[in-house]
């Protein structure tokens, strides 16, 4: 994705990327512009935790992880915060 980025940047297009903040980390050193999310669900250190968890899972623990996973994640794209 950031190959894809830098590239449409290289052709002129203003390109942002979002991403929770252990993603935004691994881009830091490219010239990109990013917008932060998630922080509240995915605080630093959060997703590579994930990662090694999954990591030590097979079969259907390890199915079921991801998709709770994702589901957490799908969630946290589509949640609407309000300030009342």
């Amino acid at each position: 994705m950031c190959a894809i980025a830098l590239e449409l940047q290289r052709r002129g297009h203003i390109v942002i990327l979002f991403g929770v903040p252990d993603a935004l980390d691994k881009v830091s050193g490219l010239n990109l512009a990013t917008v932060e999310i998630g922080t509240f669900d995915y605080p630093k250190g959060s997703v590579d935790s994930a990662y090694r968890t999954l990591g030590k899972l097979t079969g259907k623990p390890g199915l079921k992880f991801t998709i709770d996973f994702f589901k957490r994640e799908t969630q946290m794209f589509f949640a609407r915060h309000h300030k009342r």
